[in-house]
């Protein structure tokens, strides 16, 4: 059974009671975009869920943006934060992905400097 707990008096409520791994019926799909207007930051937890589910379940909201190219992930829906180089050893202190990494360590609100930024990101 869908329940959404407030974290916090005036944002961030935890939802519990789904299964993120199966597309959303019409209603609970309805019932979390509510609760993202009322709460702005909404918490899964314990969702094991694939990166191709974790596309699925964002398509619900809306079209995905593609990333860019010169990302982990470039051209897909995911973009890959990581340590970890392509050739599976831990990246250089000053490397390029490192400094992006630090970069977003920072606050910062993604896409938005696009015309059409983002309406949410969605982080596993």
């Amino acid at each position: 059974m869908l329940n959404i707990a407030p974290l916090h008096p005036l944002f961030a409520a935890e939802v519990t009671g789904l299964n993120l791994e199966r597309p959303l019926d019409p209603l609970t799909l309805g019932e979390i975009k509510s609760a993202f207007a009322r709460y702005s930051v909404l918490v899964f937890r314990d969702q094991p869920v694939t990166d191709a589910q974790q596309v699925a379940f964002s398509e619900q909201f809306g079209a995905l943006e593609t990333t860019k190219v010169g990302t982990p992930g470039a051209g897909g829906k995911l973009i890959v934060l990581s340590n970890i180089g392509a050739d599976g050893r831990i990246e250089s202190p000053t490397g390029r992905q490192i400094l992006n990494n630090k970069a977003n360590q920072h606050w910062h609100a993604d896409s938005s400097f696009k015309p059409v930024p983002s309406k949410a990101s969605i982080l596993s």
